[in-house]
Parts: structure tokens; C-alpha cells; sequence
């Protein structure tokens, strides 16, 4: 039997207009939500924004931001259009600012709520999106945390036959892929969950991975101008994002910016790893996070 991920308590919906190339305006609903603090608990000086992957969406980090939440932190995030409850056509990328026009809106909003500049989380996609709005938007942050992030996405060469053909012939078509958990986690009980969440899905379209794929080589280009607190987690076993890429990426950040953190044999959803993993990897990022006091 299939179902919706569980949904956190608290959740808020926000209606955003975008302005598209023809100037009409487009209407859509972005699913937001927040994690606060319980009662008594000594709250943290600024919050965390959580950016999620492709296919996902929020409610699969309920996990991680409750947690941060016990710690003290406020914590949010929103459904990308055209994900989890946000609308909006699944796997469409259209237009191509449209990703990083509604996060920025949203982790703005989310400082003047806050008082403070927020850490940025991304996952793979995410992570590449955190990356191109701290450098090419100089979307103002207290820190930077990637999990994964996809700068480089592990394809075979007749998808990119498919992708060049797509581009050309409908590159707004959005065609179910498939989503395939056994190539994110090594957790069965989370493979199994994954597969039972309506919530997520496998469409992309030309628009989509086009972005990803010319955004992240853009990043890699210029992971020198990186200049904020940076912690880079790098599943060794990555066959999604294509680890060796992103360590290059590594590479080239001035080291006065950056922790990395590697973990051999994790696949690419850290956060959805066995127990023990995915609780190093919180551990991990806990211990980083301790700076922001």
C-alpha cells in the first residue's frame, strides 16, 4: 500500500506569483514549513534552511530538523515547484531562475523572521542550488552545509544522447524515470518507505537536468569564489553524484572555508543511511555547527 510521507506538525503553505519570459504571471502555491524550538529549550542564535533534492521534498528531512530542533535551532524549509505539496508540473524547470528565485524569497523571509543570517543546507540538487546562491547571487548566509551535492551527475553516454535529442525536439516533456532507492541508501527500511511515498517521484524533462548539469559546472568553475563557512559531506559510494567531481570542487575552495567529511561506502542520501551512519553523519554536522554560537 502506498502513502503520503508524514507531514510535521506546523506546516504552512504560501501562495508565490512568479513572472515568466512572456510577462504573464504564474501562480503557484509553495509548501513551506518551520521547526521551532519546544518550550524551555535554549534557542540558538540563528536558524537553518534546508534546500531538498530532486524527486523529494521536505517532510523526508523531518528527521534532521526535528532533531536541530531539540538542539535549539529554528529550522525551515519549502517544497522546490513542482515538488513534494508545492504545484507546479513535475520534473519542469521553467524558467530557469525559477529554482533560485523562490529559495531566495524563501530563506530571506526566513531570516527577517529569525533575526539573523541562516546556515544553508542543500542535498544534490539542493546542494548545487545553495552553491549558485551563495556565489552567483550572493545570497547572504552565516554558513554553507552541501550533502552530496550534484555538480556533477553520474550519466551514461546515450543519456546524454537522449538529453541533446530532448533539448532540441521538447525539452519541456517530462518523462517518469523511475525512482530507484536501492541507489540511495543501503537501509532497506528506508528503500522500502521510499518506495511506499507518493510524494516523490521520478519525472525530469530537458529543462531540468539541463539546469543541474550546466548550474554545477558553472559551481565547479567557481568553487574558488567561495567565502562563507563551508561543510562539504561526500558519500564515498555516491552513484548518483559522481564523488571524484566534487572533490575537485573541494579542492579548489580556499581551505580557510572548508570542513569536508567523507564517508566511505555511503550512498548518496547520507541522512538516509543505516542508523549508525546516518547518525554519524548528524553527529558530524552538530559538532560543525557549534561555530554558529
Amino acid at each position: 500500500m502506498r502513502h503520503y510521507a508524514r507531514l510535521p506538525q506546523g506546516t504552512l503553505s504560501s501562495a508565490l506569483h512568479v513572472r515568466i519570459k512572456d510577462n504573464r504571471r504564474m501562480t503557484a502555491t509553495i509548501h513551506t514549513h518551520r521547526w521551532t524550538p519546544a518550550a524551555g529549550t535554549t534557542e540558538r542564535p540563528l536558524g537553518i534552511y534546508l534546500l531538498h533534492g530532486t524527486g523529494e521534498h521536505l517532510a523526508r528531512y523531518d528527521r534532521l530538523a526535528s532533531r536541530l530542533a531539540l538542539q535549539g535551532w529554528h529550522v525551515a524549509a519549502h517544497d522546490h515547484i513542482g515538488h513534494g505539496r508545492s504545484e507546479g508540473q513535475r520534473g519542469l524547470v521553467y524558467p530557469s531562475t525559477i529554482l533560485s528565485s523562490v529559495a531566495a524569497d524563501h530563506i530571506n523571509a526566513f531570516a527577517t523572521e529569525t533575526g539573523a543570517l541562516p546556515v544553508l543546507f542543500g542535498h544534490s540538487l539542493g546542494g548545487v542550488l545553495a552553491t549558485q546562491l551563495v556565489i552567483e547571487q550572493s545570497l547572504s548566509v552565516a554558513g554553507l552545509i552541501l550533502s552530496a551535492p550534484a555538480f556533477v551527475p553520474v550519466m551514461r553516454p546515450v543519456d546524454h544522447v537522449k538529453l541533446r535529442l530532448l533539448s532540441i525536439v521538447a525539452p519541456k516533456l517530462c518523462l517518469d524515470l523511475g525512482y530507484d532507492p536501492s541507489r540511495l541508501t543501503n537501509d532497506v527500511t528506508e528503500q522500502q518507505t521510499a518506495l511506499a511515498d507518493t510524494l516523490l517521484h521520478g519525472y525530469k524533462s530537458a529543462t531540468l537536468v539541463n539546469w543541474l548539469l550546466r548550474t554545477g559546472q558553472r559551481m565547479l568553475g567557481k568553487a574558488s569564489e567561495l567565502d562563507v563557512d563551508t561543510l562539504l559531506m561526500i558519500p564515498g559510494a555516491d552513484t548518483v553524484a559522481d564523488p571524484d567531481k566534487t572533490r575537485r570542487f573541494a579542492s579548489d575552495v580556499p581551505p580557510q572555508y572548508l570542513t569536508v567529511r567523507e564517508y566511505e561506502g555511503y550512498f548518496h542520501e547520507l541522512l538516509n543511511e543505516t542508523p549508525d551512519r546516518r547518525d554519524r553523519v548528524m553527529t558530524d554536522m552538530g559538532r560543525w555547527l557549534e561555530r554558529f554560537h
